[in-house]
């Protein structure tokens, strides 16, 4: 059964789109419609979104969500299992910082204290937040940069600029000059991870597919890469479904082909064929 559908602003690439909700055996989930020029439609989720691509000629969603409507339920629950998982370990007041659980104290004294596992704000305060972030964006800048001077030193590599982004859809990136770009999310992440995904970039400087030899590069430095990646994937769905501080972009996202971590996502089966 749907809900109320409503027209949103096209994305970038869709002709069309526009939001719905289904609701099956009680459970509601909202999906977003977009007609694009494919020829056939497919299912995908977006942290723990549903999205439903249209051919251009298609009249309706109707036919393809009763089809696959025992397919939605299912990763449904997969996502939502994958999101809680960190979230449950946490208490009412704590937050997740660099690996880190920290009380989120109501404070009219802004700080960020790792140590002491604390972080006071006031939650209603838009200036509170923004100083945050920009605290945030300084100390997750300082790891990345040591870690890519470590890195590229050791691979014989001379990295560009550095960057760190309000990314959409990936942990970071590397640009075909050598630039190198990182999620500002990546400041939930425990260090190893962040030194995983700064490693992962810089490998892309020396091979930039996910080729064989791109992999056994990463394998030599990071025996246990496949485990960080699905930890990757993890801490993804909880930042945009569950995360309890406004500190990032909470716009839909999807992770393409390319990012080291969609491996994990094929494998689940996120994306319907």
């Amino acid at each position: 059964m749907r809900i109320g559908r409503r027209y949103m602003r096209r994305s970038c690439g869709a002709l069309k789109s526009w939001t719905d909700v289904l609701e099956v055996n009680g459970i509601k989930i909202e999906y977003t419609v977009e007609k694009r020029r494919v020829k056939y439609p497919r299912l995908e989720f977006k942290t723990g979104s549903l999205l439903v691509v249209l051919p251009e000629n298609m009249k309706s969603e109707e036919d393809i969500l009763e089809k696959k409507k025992s397919w939605i339920i299912r990763k449904y629950r997969e996502i939502q299992e994958v999101a809680n998982k960190i979230n449950e370990s946490l208490d009412e007041d704590e937050v997740i910082l660099f690996g880190r659980k920290l009380k989120i104290i109501p404070s009219e004294e802004l700080g960020i204290d790792l140590k002491e596992g604390k972080i006071s704000i006031n939650p209603e305060s838009e200036v509170h937040h923004r100083k945050i972030k920009k605290q945030i964006r300084k100390i997750l800048r300082e790891k990345i940069e040591e870690a890519v001077e470590e890195y590229s030193k050791k691979l014989c590599l001379k990295p560009g600029k550095i960057f760190i982004k309000n990314q959409r859809s990936k942990w970071a990136s590397c640009s075909s000059t050598g630039n190198l770009s990182f999620n500002l999310k990546l400041a939930v992440l425990p260090e190893e991870l962040i030194r995983y995904v700064v490693f992962h970039e810089v490998a892309h400087l020396k091979e930039k597919r996910h080729s064989t030899e791109f992999w056994n590069i990463v394998e030599k430095e990071f025996k246990n890469f496949k485990v960080n990646e699905k930890r990757l994937t993890e801490y993804w769905f909880y930042i945009n479904t569950n995360y309890k501080l406004p500190l990032f972009n909470r716009r839909r996202v999807e992770l393409k082909d390319e990012n080291c971590d969609n491996r994990v996502l094929s494998s689940l089966g996120f994306n319907h064929p």
